[in-house]
């Protein structure tokens, strides 16, 4: 798959939304975490020294 290079729209394009967004506010920012967390996949082994049991928590 060929990938297409940049041409000069885009960059007119980045440098229109880097002055667009330059002057936003920080209160006015907000971040959305959309990290998900699924038990199923904490480890059910680990590594300890000789005759050490292994340690850990889960999420």
């Amino acid at each position: 798959m060929r990938h297409k290079g940049r041409t000069e729209s885009d960059k007119s394009l980045r440098s229109e939304y880097q002055q667009e967004i330059i002057m936003l506010s920080v209160e006015d920012l907000l971040f959305v975490d959309e990290v998900g967390l699924n038990l199923g996949m904490a480890r059910q082994f680990g590594w300890a020294l000789s005759e050490q049991r292994a340690y850990g928590t889960r999420p």
